[in-house]
């Protein structure tokens, strides 16, 4: 095997090692809200593009690099179009991790029927402050 061989075998092999890991992770806690939906769907559509330059390539260590990348970037996008929905719908729900500790609820009055209590939702964006 020659040096540039041996350089895509690893690169391929390191590739896969260091996806694997955030792979397993979002499966484990089926949490992919940090990732980017735009962000995933940019890639595969990129990583389909690519493909036709891949196979005008010899097989090599590129087929098995970019079958891999391809593979790890469907699968996330997958996922999170399956389970970000149920994520956002939970996040959102009263008594919820959003819901303010102490928050009163939002009274609201309608003419001719009373009040009525609604639950209220707190979103901490953190500082817009420049530094």
């Amino acid at each position: 095997m020659n040096a540039v061989m041996m350089a895509g075998v690893i690169s391929t092999l390191m590739f896969l090692g260091s996806n694997l890991p955030m792979v397993v992770q979002a499966i484990r806690s089926r949490d992919v809200s940090s990732y980017s939906r735009g962000y995933l769907v940019m890639t595969n559509i990129g990583n389909a593009v690519y493909t036709v330059y891949v196979l005008s390539l010899p097989a090599g260590p590129i087929w098995l690099l970019h079958l891999v990348y391809t593979s790890v970037s469907a699968f996330m996008l997958i996922i999170h179009v399956w389970w970000a929905p149920a994520a956002t719908a939970a996040l959102w729900s009263p008594g919820s991790a959003l819901d303010a500790p102490g928050s009163q609820p939002l009274r609201v009055h309608v003419e001719g029927s009373g009040s009525v209590s609604m639950p209220t939702y707190t979103v901490s964006l953190g500082s817009t402050a420049a530094r």
